[in-house]
């Protein structure tokens, strides 16, 4: 490490600076845990010399800091270096170099699992920096660790809600309108850009407006005379801030639209609904539907069930309206419905899962998007708890007549099978071959647990065929689920091989001439796979088939047996 940092992290080479770093990442990666004490002086003493105008200079202290949040990886969460660590790592943030200040912002997120109990004070400590520093450079180090701690935004928003829940009613009067003004402040959004971190203004924002809340409930007990007055001034910012571009502002906002009218009650904002519903069929942009969906998703929650069952057949007939935008902002509220009204909302899923599949096979890009988007997240939160009712729905889509619909549903598929064995997906290596995947044994085990052998063996048939689709996209969507849940291609082809066969041969039923080359393809793919020993069990299958009085099955077979004889002779 000594040489790394003495001669290679200040070589002028960016390629060979960045290899060397790379490589000083797996030292600590494999040695570090057991190496903490001799490695972390060595890091401290450089950081702790006096800053060079050099540019080698700056080249070494980013590396050092890149090395010396690999090293804090390996800290318990309690040991009381992670302190220091992020001490020094603020510190080293008043060093004029943004690539510094970027490497100290990488380093800080993973820490702050370490630091939530310090957060609001770091949090403001940064702000005060940020908003009051002589020097642009520490201005922008302070922009910078704002972006990395902002995984603790939540302890943001706590302190500003203690400070505001403490706020007498002469108080808000007083505050109010600078919150207002700093929310049309466009200058604190271009500081942000100014810093390249935007998500320092999203904090900023988010934190304000969800504080609004916390003074309502502390003060007026159920009483809402004393915000009733703001109501006018207030309401026209929150409705801007929710359709504005970063996500973690309009996701703050649309959280406080929800607590106001929780709080105080749909009355007192009488164009509100009817404003968000009218920005989910705008044209103007994606962002302003998305905004407009969160706040309706939140809005919607605090309303109870009965408004929101009275709402749904609307918005799931709005869900394939003439116009792609509408159709594009009413199903982005399926995005969001899950997560603000949580375990109620699967009893609407037979309702609404038509609806979000139909999208996937829609003209338009953007509401393809949308529509895979709130399928993604339905499987997320209810792949568990409605997997009986989400798992036919999949199976259906893997082969419909629509390439679009088979590849959302492979991937969906996918999404289903890693949430039932609690693994998150796994990328492949591009290095691999087709059958080297990232699953594991203890994988396969929980799925044939959940869903027990004969439904596993049923799904992983239907994918392998899906493997050989006419669609690249969907082969390759198949290929990267099948190589994430399978450990073992030959032995899992042998444990399906009935299934599979009879899955092939149901498919030759088909009348698309599309879905016979998939399943001459898949047959090949078998006997190239498994070798000339798999043709025994295939032939005798194919030839009965042959008798079949169905032209169209006869023509699939002979298509399927000069398939397998081809693939049998290269093998």
């Amino acid at each position: 490490m000594t040489f790394l940092i003495s001669r290679a992290l200040g070589d002028l080479n960016a390629d060979v600076r960045g290899r060397m770093i790379n490589a000083g990442i797996i030292i600590i990666d494999k040695h570090g845990r057991d190496n903490v004490s001799l490695l972390f002086p060595i890091f401290e003493n450089y950081l702790n010399k006096k800053a060079s105008a050099e540019e080698k200079y700056d080249l070494v202290r980013e590396g050092v800091v890149i090395f010396t949040g690999a090293l804090a990886k390996h800290l318990a969460k309690d040991d009381p270096k992670v302190h220091a660590v992020v001490e020094k790592l603020l510190d080293v943030l008043n060093t004029p170099s943004e690539a510094v200040q970027r490497a100290v912002s990488f380093c800080l997120s993973p820490l702050m699992q370490s630091k939530k109990d310090d957060a609001p004070a770091l949090v403001s400590r940064l702000l005060d920096q940020l908003m009051n520093s002589e020097k642009f450079g520490e201005r922008r180090g302070a922009a910078f660790g704002l972006a990395g701690v902002v995984k603790v935004r939540e302890a943001a928003e706590c302190a500003a809600g203690s400070m505001m829940s403490q706020l007498s009613a002469q108080g808000l009067k007083l505050v109010l309108p600078s919150i207002l003004k700093g929310l049309e402040d466009k200058s604190l959004a271009d500081k942000a850009k100014q810093c390249t971190t935007t998500r320092c203004y999203g904090i900023l924002c988010s934190s304000t407006i969800v504080s609004m809340p916390s003074y309502y409930r502390a003060q007026t007990d159920g009483e809402p005379k004393d915000m009733i007055p703001y109501i006018g001034l207030l309401l026209p910012e929150v409705k801007k801030v929710l359709v504005d571009a970063i996500p973690e502002v309009r996701s703050g906002a649309a959280r406080a639209i929800g607590s106001l009218i929780r709080g105080m009650g749909e009355e007192n904002f009488p164009d509100l609904v009817p404003w968000m519903f009218d920005s989910l069929k705008t044209d103007n942009s994606n962002v302003e539907r998305s905004g407009a969906a969160q706040g309706l998703s939140e809005v919607l929650s605090a309303l109870g069930t009965g408004y929101f069952e009275h709402v749904l057949p609307d918005i799931i007939r709005n869900c394939s309206h003439q116009k792609a935008s509408m159709r594009d902002g009413y199903l982005t509220l399926f995005k969001y419905l899950p997560r603000s009204l949580g375990v109620q909302f699967q009893n609407y899923l037979q309702q609404v899962l038509p609806a979000t599949l139909d999208g996937l096979a829609d003209e338009n890009e953007s509401v393809r998007d949308a529509a895979l988007g709130a399928d993604h997240v339905l499987v997320e939160h209810y792949a568990t708890t409605s997997l009986p009712l989400l798992l036919p729905a999949v199976e259906d889509g893997i082969f419909n007549d629509n390439w679009r619909i088979r590849q959302s549903s492979v991937e969906l598929l996918g999404d289903l099978l890693f949430n039932v064995h609690t693994t998150s997906p796994l990328s492949s290596s591009p290095f691999c071959n087709d059958d080297e995947g990232s699953s594991t044994e203890a994988h396969g085990c929980a799925i044939i647990e959940v869903l027990g052998r004969d439904k596993r063996n049923e799904i992983l048939a239907a994918l392998y065929m899906v493997r050989t689709d006419v669609n690249l996209s969907v082969r390759q969507a198949a290929l990267h689920v099948w190589k994430t849940i399978v450990a073992n291609t030959p032995k899992t082809l042998k444990e399906i091989m009935p299934v599979l066969m009879n899955t092939l041969i149901s498919s030759l039923a088909s009348s698309s001439s599309e879905r016979w080359q998939v399943v001459a393809r898949a047959l090949g793919e078998l006997v190239r796979k498994l070798g000339e020993r798999v043709l025994p069990l295939i032939i005798p299958i194919l030839s009965q088939v042959l008798k079949d009085p169905n032209a169209g099955r006869r023509q699939g077979v002979c298509i399927g047996l000069s398939e397998v004889m081809a693939s049998a002779v290269k093998s």
